[in-house]
């Protein structure tokens, strides 16, 4: 019997320690939120519209009919020049989603967007190896990647390129639950998009970035990024 009671308290004192561990994990990511964030200076905007980099958004799709639209439909109204904004949606879909996707672009090209259904027979690499796919035919010097169940602010991209132009910069990580659209649809959804909002948006240097960032990406979290293309 003390053998037992021993056992189950090592197995408490183990889980406690795991706890601990990820109770100081958050406070460092509050830490380099207030050094870096809470404090930092606003990036400068680029006025004119010639100035602004050009962006490629990739958008990889996979078997999503219910979303896919309304999608594609966001980020091309992102407030950023059309002619400096290329946006692939990258499709591995077996079902209908290939269709409607590819009526979609075919609507926003008569309207003067540069929007390009990218599909695929096979689905090498899953969604790395569609991204990879189009990083080959993107033009633009900064790379902004967007889940389907995701849908990005008008000002997402104005908000986060101008950080770009400070090389000490990596990346901002940018979440926000009020443009999760997939808490709507499920009740996984709904809880999943309110863990983020603890959650402090952050920029951060080099030196930092790859330890606040190694317990942020959760499987299925829907979210979007953006990054240099060299960085990729």
């Amino acid at each position: 019997m003390p053998f037992v009671c021993s056992v189950f308290a090592g197995i408490y004192l183990f889980l406690i320690f795991l706890l601990s561990l990820y109770g100081l994990h958050r406070c460092w990511i509050l830490y380099l939120y207030f050094r870096y964030y809470k404090w930092a200076a606003s990036a400068p905007p680029v006025a004119p519209a010639s100035a602004w980099p050009q962006v490629t958004v990739q958008l990889p799709v996979y078997n999503e009919r219910y979303v896919v639209e309304r999608l594609i439909d966001s980020v091309c109204a992102l407030d950023y020049p059309r002619e400096r904004l290329d946006v692939q949606v990258l499709d591995d879909s077996t079902d209908d989603t290939r269709e409607i996707a590819a009526a979609k672009v075919r609507s926003l090209q008569a309207q003067g967007y540069t929007v390009s259904h990218l599909h695929r027979s096979n689905r090498v690499g899953f969604k790395a190896g569609a991204l990879e796919a189009g990083l080959h035919q993107s033009c633009g010097e900064f790379l902004a990647i967007f889940d389907a169940d995701f849908l990005p602010p008008a000002d997402f991209l104005k908000k986060t390129i101008p950080h770009f132009r400070n090389p000490q910069i990596l990346l901002q990580f940018q979440r926000d639950r009020r443009h999760m659209a997939a808490r709507r649809d499920h009740l996984v959804g709904r809880v999943a998009a309110r863990y983020p909002d603890g959650r402090p948006r952050f920029v951060l240097p080099r030196s930092d970035a790859g330890l606040a960032l190694c317990f942020l990406a959760e499987r299925g979290v829907p979210g979007g990024t953006s990054c240099r293309y060299q960085c990729v």
